[in-house]
Formats: C-alpha cells, structure tokens, sequence
C-alpha cells in the first residue's frame, strides 16, 4: 500500500479503537516519524492530513524543512529523538515541541537558550518507563522528584510525557507501560495542580493499546510510510 492508503487504514483503526474505548478520536494525534523519510514522503503525508511531523536528527529536520519550503510553516514540528545539549539551541529554533527532555540539564540548557531567544519551549518529559539501560529518560522512581524541579524554569512549558517502551512482541505486551504512565501524569497533576495533556505513547505496533490507556498522541513510522 501507498502512504494514502496507510493513512486510511491508520485513521480507521483510530476510530475503531476510540470507540470501544469510549473516547472520541479528534482527542488522538498521529505524529508522522520521518526518520530516514524524504521530503517526497513527508509531502504526500501531509497532503493525506498529516498535519505532525517528528524529527530524530537536527540536520535531517533542517533538509526536509528547506525542502519543503511552502508548506513548512504549516507543520506541527516534534523533535522526538535524544538530544544532545550542544543542538538545545538549533531545537530550540526550528521546533515547536521538544518531545524528549529526558534529564535535568538538558531541561536546564534548553530553558536557558528559550529565554534567549525569548520563547517558551512546549516540552514533553521522556520517562524510561521500563529502566532500561539503553534508553535516556526519567526512571520511574525519579520523575517525583525531578518534576518538582522541572516545572520551576520558567521558558518551559511542560504539556506532558513521553516514553518508548520495550519492543513488544505482542501489543498487549506494552499496557502495562501505558497505564503507568497515565498514573504518573495523573499523579503529577493532582500534586502540583497543574494540567498536563499530552500522553504521547504508542507507535505503529501498539498505538491501539495506547489509545485505550489515554494516549493523546500517537508517534507512526513504519506504518504510515511503508
């Protein structure tokens, strides 16, 4: 199937999945993950409605958004994979989310370059939901603590978590992740009294899980492009 066809299948499964879940599913957002995907790919993708695009790599997103000269602006631009303090200020610049503050320093770094450039960065927390060693995040023993901290710089605002959990090999493998996840935030914003919308989770293997443990955004890469 093409990229049009994905599309229709992914928004179908969406609907299916919010209403046996009871929600409705404008609350879903699919994140396109352009990640090895040219600016042909990223187009078509728009054009089908793809209205969200995540970025992995600073000089990748800056190629695609030159090439896409026109429709760039329109785009919701996420920047999804580990960043690394020295390219805070290159984020900080060309997205308007950063997806994946994963430790206190980068949040400081970032808060620091967003003040510069007189913005207020929308940042999600990376949780490393499963504590592996593999992956950068906030462990789950950690977050109360260090969320404490984070909602203290002022050009930041937080709108929620993110996380990856380990690859299933099955979608129910990764509910117990999820659910975590909406207890943290649930957690999170009875203490501070805060709002915090945004659950992103779930990918292409297990976003219809996500979806019924109140994910709000969907991150879809191999199942939209392939």
């Amino acid at each position: 199937m093409g990229i049009k066809e994905n599309c229709e299948e992914i928004r179908e499964r969406i609907v299916k999945t919010c209403k046996r879940a009871k929600r409705n599913n404008s609350e879903v957002k699919i994140i396109g993950i352009a990640k090895g995907r040219n600016t042909r790919e990223i187009r078509e993708a728009y054009e089908c409605g793809i209205k969200c695009i995540g970025e992995n790599r600073i000089e990748e997103a800056g190629i695609h958004r030159k090439e896409l000269a026109g429709i760039s602006e329109k785009i919701e631009w996420h920047f999804v994979g580990h960043l690394q303090g020295n390219k805070a200020r290159k984020a900080v610049e060309m997205f308007e989310f950063i997806d994946s503050v994963d430790s206190l320093k980068l949040a400081e770094k970032i808060d620091r370059v967003a003040l510069e450039l007189n913005k207020r960065q929308k940042i999600l927390i990376e949780l490393n939901i499963a504590d592996e060693e593999s992956k950068s995040g906030f462990s789950v023993n950690e977050i109360e603590g260090a969320f404490a901290k984070l909602i203290g710089f002022k050009n930041l605002k937080i709108r929620g978590f993110m996380c990856i959990p380990p690859e299933p090999k099955t979608p129910e493998d990764s509910r117990k992740y999820f659910i975590v996840m909406r207890e943290i935030r649930k957690k999170m914003e009875s203490m501070h009294t805060i709002v915090l919308p945004v659950l992103s989770m779930g990918m292409s293997m297990d976003f219809e899980v996500a979806i019924e443990e109140g994910a709000s955004e969907i991150r879809i890469g191999r199942k939209l492009f392939e």
